[in-house]
């Protein structure tokens, strides 16, 4: 039996013992919770810290990418391609952390989205692969690609999967480039739109959300976000749900198969979870903060479902992977929430 199975039962044997929220030493767990200050400070030092970073990452690998595909197409080569599909795999990763947090200026639309634009596959799973490339071969046949073309495009023919799939799939392809020029205008759209969006998500965060005036940043830190919804709830809710697509979508098996990189792209939404857990927000991290209110085996349980989702991505064994992320999941569905004070405000009904 495999190292993960093992981790799978040990992890199921913790997270019964910790849903009650009972603490190892056998102390009553305290029913405080953080405090207003409390709150307010790991709010401001997780957007500060890990949030803006990650939104500035994306647009910085965007741009960047952009910008050497502009370049690249004033004279295709084989080497270039190499270097442009590394800048792509940069641009995805940055991208699979900072989803974490898929609110605010990622979904003020509610039609169409931010997010979309950027990860069509966020948006249902749907893998969109096969219809991108049919699209794309149509397109070659238009008599003109520009900016203005591919700023009308639908969320599905443009993002991330759009330039994968431009910049890793079929034959011999820096050649392609260099036989058939319209592949750079197809090729300088699509990156031009990831820099476009991806620049909206970050000043979003940083200047102006949603035309109001003001960051949003600055109003999540302020705890007075337009859904009225409690800033750190916020937090641990956008959490939830990523990892809750990730394990109900199967995210691992469909997102970055052309560019081979999906196992890649699972490690950076589990280290971004990890980090949020983990790292000593305003001195003391989540977790450290359930042990102080005595839900010690509570933070045993995460803990442990960090370490197997971790064993998972080491085997590359994607139903250990999936039921590790799902055990999380549900930590921050109940176990961190309860352990912190923090009432979310949904219910979940999905059984788990």
């Amino acid at each position: 039996m495999r190292t993960t199975s093992t981790l799978v039962a040990l992890t199921l044997t913790l997270a019964a013992c910790g849903g009650g929220g009972g603490s190892s030493s056998g102390s009553s767990p305290s029913s405080t919770g953080l405090s207003s200050e409390q709150r307010t400070a790991l709010v401001s030092a997780i957007t500060e810290q890990q949030i803006v970073p990650a939104m500035t990452a994306v647009h910085s690998h965007a741009s960047t990418l952009n910008e050497q595909v502009q370049q690249w197409c004033q004279a295709p080569q084989a080497d270039g391609l190499t270097a442009l599909q590394q800048q792509w795999r940069d641009t995805a990763n940055a991208w699979y952390q900072a989803q974490l947090f898929n609110f605010g200026p990622a979904d003020a639309d509610p039609v169409l989205p931010l997010y979309t634009y950027i990860d069509s596959l966020r948006l249902r799973g749907t893998d969109y692969r096969a219809t991108v490339r049919t699209t794309q071969a149509s397109w070659l046949q238009q008599d003109e690609l520009n900016n203005a073309f591919f700023a009308e495009q639908r969320f599905q023919y443009v993002g991330l999967l759009a330039l994968e799939e431009a910049l890793f799939y079929g034959p011999e392809l820096a050649q392609q480039y260099v036989d058939e020029p319209k592949r750079c205008d197809l090729l300088t759209g699509l990156s031009q739109q990831l820099a476009i969006r991806t620049e909206a998500l970050q000043q979003g965060w940083s200047l102006n959300y949603n035309n109001s005036g003001t960051a949003y940043q600055q109003l999540l830190i302020n705890n007075q976000l337009p859904t009225g919804r409690d800033a750190m709830a916020q937090l641990l809710i956008a959490a939830q749900e990523y990892l809750d697509y990730f394990k109900k979508r199967n995210i691992v098996t469909l997102a970055g198969t052309t560019a081979e990189v999906s196992w890649q792209l699972a490690e950076q939404a589990l280290t971004a979870a990890k980090q949020l857990l983990t790292q000593p927000y305003a001195g003391t991290s989540l977790l450290q903060h359930m042990q102080q209110q005595g839900y010690e085996l509570n933070v045993n349980a995460v803990n442990s479902n960090i370490a197997m989702a971790e064993q998972a991505l080491s085997e590359r064994d994607s139903d250990s992977f999936n039921a590790a992320i799902g055990m999380l999941d549900g930590n921050f569905k109940r176990e961190i929430p309860v352990a912190l004070g923090i009432e979310l405000g949904i219910n979940f009904s999905d059984g788990d």
